[in-house]
């Protein structure tokens, strides 16, 4: 059993916040892509809603919230040393847990943080060195009872506050115990790699036969600068399924003949077909039907007509240098904290091309 785990039969009865913690992998010291730190909150047993501090108070001793380095440390792996990687803002704040549902802190070094978000300070932290971030299960974090939230919201910040000034904490014991690890690893560098620049070609045929025979079969050519070997998440399926990144005009007016989009709800787990893998150049090969230009009340075109076939450029928002073996093994959950942040790579339209519609 890992240190600091408890089994459900080791679990308190009383109330209890179960915890989890998910990091990005890699945080910048330049502050930009931002790096992200998120406790997972979950109270169980209660019966009331609880009103937990989030921040704040730090100098008032009997008041304990979840943004201090007693709860959360940050830990060098090479040293053991412990980093100072918390700061007190000057007003309190609280989260609101209600029983059985889900909550969270979110730690940032977002230079323009929302409200809810806290600050995660780096300026102990150095680059190339690999840290972990320590819960130490507790029983001191300071909450109240739903009913105090009120007198809680009217606070503001003062100089010289004492206990005096602030609602009673309720005194029931309410512990706070992790679930899975309870230790997350996180790399640091300086600043990251500059992203390649994309050139996107367009190629396709004269001709487009409504019969679709021939299909009309076109291709975008994919090519890096430098060449480099990158995977980008560029999600092909969903934009061949939706034919999202191009689009075809009547050649004479301009007018926008289609297709039209398809909805997509995706969840679950980032899928290996949905990372594209380009060493110097990548070749895509589309075949587009001409039942989907009639689709949701699309016009369609007729034969004898000239159209254009135009290639919207696009942005892939995340990119590394790692094989996408090696990005599988983090990719993790969408909406997760798996792939971190990075610069986005935008690339212009790859051309157009004119085509004569044929029965």
């Amino acid at each position: 059993m890992s240190e600091g785990v408890l089994w459900a039969a080791e679990r308190p009865a009383g109330p209890r916040v179960e915890v989890q913690m998910r990091a990005t992998r890699i945080c910048y010291l330049s502050g930009n892509p931002r790096f992200d730190f998120v406790v997972l909150l979950t109270l169980r047993n209660g019966k009331e809603p609880v009103l937990f501090l989030t921040n704040g108070l730090q100098d008032i001793k009997q008041f304990q919230s979840i943004n201090s380095d007693q709860i959360v440390q940050c830990i060098d792996n090479d040293t053991g040393e412990q980093l100072q990687i918390l700061c007190q803002g000057p007003k309190p704040s609280y989260l609101r847990l209600e029983p059985n549902r889900g909550g969270y802190v979110s730690f940032t070094t977002c230079d323009s943080p929302k409200p809810y978000e806290l600050a995660f300070d780096t300026s102990s932290l150095l680059p190339d060195h690999h840290y972990r971030l320590h819960f130490n299960q507790t029983d001191s974090i300071t909450h109240w009872p739903s009913a105090s939230e009120e007198s809680l919201d009217a606070l503001s910040p003062g100089p010289a506050w004492s206990a005096v000034d602030i609602p009673t904490p309720s005194p029931t014991t309410i512990t706070w115990t992790l679930v899975g690890d309870n230790d997350v690893t996180f790399t640091t560098l300086t600043s990251p790699s500059a992203p390649p620049k994309i050139t996107a070609t367009l190629s396709a045929p004269p001709t487009f036969s409504l019969s679709n025979n021939p299909p009309f079969t076109f291709t975008l050519t994919f090519s890096t600068d430098p060449q480099a070997a990158i995977t980008v998440l560029a999600e092909r399926p969903r934009v061949a399924r939706n034919d999202s990144d191009v689009e075809i005009l009547d050649a004479e007016t301009g007018a926008r003949i289609g297709p039209e989009p398809i909805e997509d709800n995706l969840d679950g787990s980032w899928q290996r077909e949905e990372f594209l893998s380009i060493d110097g150049t990548y070749t895509e090969t589309r075949t587009l039907d001409a039942e989907r230009l009639t689709e949701f009340g699309g016009e369609g075109m007729r034969v004898g007509r000239e159209y254009v076939l135009r290639h919207l450029g696009e942005m892939w928002e995340w990119w590394s240098g790692d094989r996408v073996d090696v990005v599988m093994e983090y990719a993790g959950e969408r909406g997760g904290m798996g792939l971190g942040r990075t610069e986005g790579i935008s690339f212009e339209s790859g051309g157009e091309m004119r085509f004569r519609v044929l029965e």
